[in-house]
């Protein structure tokens, strides 16, 4: 299979950091290049693979901006929603779609998308981050 085609820079034209955004980012980080520098490594790792490279879109870094502050807010590292919801309802409810694919022979179908919950620790600033992203790659 051919080389997954590189990062169009235009993908990132129409991102911003999210309105979902609880709290301060430190100065030293720039929310726009560092999800510029995860969605680099992650389309790295999709090319050896031959794999389909992703883009960003602004509603899925708003629901993960959300969530992110919700687990913050209430000191929690967890996929649970409080009202009971999977994930998956929780994208539902957001309209956000994505791809329904069959994984198995017997046909079962799974949603096209998945989710990460990493956290580490930061010096605040985009070296220290990017490094944090890169522990999440760590076994």
């Amino acid at each position: 299979m051919p080389p997954a085609p590189p990062l169009i820079e235009r993908e990132f034209e129409s991102i911003t950091p999210s309105s979902f955004q609880i709290g301060a980012v430190p100065s030293g980080i720039e929310v726009v290049e560092l999800n510029r520098y995860w969605l680099g490594e992650i389309n790295a790792l999709r090319a050896t693979r031959g794999l389909r490279q992703l883009v960003i879109d602004k509603r899925w870094v708003d629901t993960a901006s959300e969530w992110a502050g919700y687990m913050g807010v209430n000191d929690a590292l967890t996929h649970n929603r409080p009202d009971g919801k999977t994930m998956h309802q929780w994208i539902d409810a957001k309209g956000l779609a994505f791809t329904v694919r069959n994984s198995l022979p017997d046909g079962w179908v799974t949603n096209y998308f998945t989710k990460n919950i990493f956290w580490d620790f930061t010096d605040a600033s985009m070296k220290g981050a990017e490094r944090a992203l890169d522990n999440t790659f760590s076994p």
